[in-house]
């Protein structure tokens, strides 16, 4: 080791465990510290969950971008994903009556009848959501007015363009004319028609105002 020290010998003992026990890493370094006050930490050399109980090993509070976090579901979703719920101490029950995105139906919408799928269960802080609105976001973007169903019934009441071919701006409402139906998630929406007859969007400057508010 010594004919070849740029290969075996190291400054710091934290780098050489770092290099040759990364898998053990805590017993390598043999120490920790109680600096790490009260973020979380994955604690793999006890019971390989997040901690909060400010004994995180060295090498992590030297380097607490990458190992530390101010909340445990960060911690959880880093270093845990594959048992997010052991790690977040959430049971089966606390998770009913959130909303869950229905690949297995025909309805493109999210539900909360608490038939989700296993895995949805198990990870559930990438599948489950307090709200409709919230799951419809995440999951059902491209198709949001859908999604929503009554919820989104009501509309915004703002304006946008239903077509382009009739130069138009109709309501984001259902119902008799001036609403033209819901708006999808990529109309852009403004605040008065005059507004959306008037817009300087250079594929709109052609347009008639009159014909537009119609």
């Amino acid at each position: 080791m010594t004919q070849n020290p740029t290969v075996y010998l190291y400054n710091t003992k934290a780098d050489c465990c770092n290099e040759y026990y990364y898998y053990d890493y805590s017993a390598c370094i043999g120490s920790t510290s109680s600096n790490s006050g009260s973020s979380y930490y994955a604690d793999w050399s006890g019971d390989n969950t997040c901690k909060n109980i400010g004994k995180a090993p060295s090498y992590m509070v030297q380097n607490p971008t990458m190992w530390l976090y101010d909340t445990l579901a960060r911690c959880c979703a880093a270093h845990y994903v594959w048992k997010s719920n052991e790690c977040l101490g959430t049971t089966t029950s606390a998770l009913s009556g959130l909303y869950y995105p229905d690949w297995s139906g025909d309805n493109e919408s999210c539900l909360n009848h608490g038939n989700e799928p296993a895995y949805m269960t198990q990870y559930s802080t990438l599948w489950m959501h307090a709200t409709l609105q919230s799951c419809c976001d995440e999951h059902y973007s491209w198709n949001l007015s859908r999604c929503l169903g009554s919820s989104a019934s009501a509309g915004s009441n703002k304006w946008y363009t239903e077509d382009w071919n009739e130069n138009k701006c109709v309501q984001d409402c259902t119902g008799a004319s001036p609403c033209g139906g819901l708006a999808e998630t990529w109309d852009k929406v403004y605040n008065t028609q005059d507004k959306c007859c008037e817009s300087s969007d250079s594929d709109r400057m052609w347009w008639d105002t009159k014909e537009c508010k119609a």
